[in-house]
């Protein structure tokens, strides 16, 4: 099936809309921010979520981080993870492998900038919420994650926050819902 294509001042149809896979939830903006809240994004709406994230950290350093959040208060525990680093020197290192954490890894951090996907698998239900990222940064540094927070909880979004320094993040973060 192609995807649809839309003109202006053309009348859609219920069929035209249902072809469609994915629907911004929400853009969000943030400007020399430590904790960059992204909420009311996760609802029963969808069931899984795309989150498409450009920053840049105020600093070269540890980690970016997430963490669910129901309104805004974060869930700081019982985050599993396991990762890999990639880079342009060719080799692999096994990276940040646990259990029990207090949140989800995204990427690195770099004042050149951050570029990640990362889905979210059912945050808004009161049950397991599963997660995988994609990123990269400074020159040629990849990182692939995956994960679950394992108790039952409902979120409603996420903060996106630094691992192990003060960094400040600017940028945007797009937030899409996945059609059922």
């Amino acid at each position: 099936m192609s995807f649809p294509s839309f003109s202006a001042g053309e009348v859609l149809t219920a069929a035209d809309m249902n072809a469609v896979g994915l629907w911004l939830v929400k853009t969000q903006t943030f400007s020399a921010q430590a904790n960059c809240d992204v909420t009311g994004v996760f609802t029963a709406d969808y069931e899984n979520y795309l989150a498409v994230i450009r920053l840049t950290s105020s600093i070269q350093g540890q980690y970016t981080n997430v963490q669910l959040l129901n309104g805004t208060t974060p869930k700081t525990t019982n985050y599993n993870r396991a990762g890999f680093l990639f880079t342009v020197t060719g080799g692999t290192a096994a990276d940040s492998f646990g259990t029990g954490l207090d949140g989800f890894r995204l990427t690195g951090q770099s004042t050149a900038g951050i570029y990640v996907t990362a889905d979210f698998f059912r945050p808004f239900t009161t049950a397991e919420t599963g997660y995988k990222s994609s990123s990269s940064y400074q020159t040629g540094t990849a990182l692939m994650y995956a994960g679950a927070q394992t108790e039952n909880y409902s979120a409603t979004g996420f903060r996106i926050l630094a691992s192990g320094n003060a960094a400040t993040y600017t940028g945007t973060v797009r937030v899409y819902g996945y059609r059922n």
